[in-house]
């Protein structure tokens, strides 16, 4: 999903459209996909973190009606995100 914002472009990993069968309403969606595959789990996060809040901005202004959800592998959720910092 590509954000033209200004004079600058970002790139959300995923950009889709998904369709509520319960509710029978469109809901956008963009999702940024996050390995944790570096040698620091603290590093990712921040990086994870600075990109999502970056990224949420942009999208308020330029496309208000897409949720922004974070794809991470559950290990970094167990790990990481269970921890003190990803509960904040």
């Amino acid at each position: 999903l590509r954000l033209n914002y200004g004079t600058r472009n970002l790139y959300v990993d995923l950009g889709a459209e998904n369709l509520l069968a319960a509710e029978k309403e469109h809901r956008l969606i963009a999702v940024g996909v996050k390995s944790f595959a570096g040698e620091s789990d603290m590093h990712d996060l921040e990086m994870a973190l600075g990109q999502f809040v970056l990224y949420r901005g942009v999208l308020a202004q330029v496309d208000p009606e897409r949720t922004l959800y974070l794809a991470i592998p559950s290990f970094a959720f167990d790990d990481v995100f269970a921890d003190q910092f990803g509960n904040w």
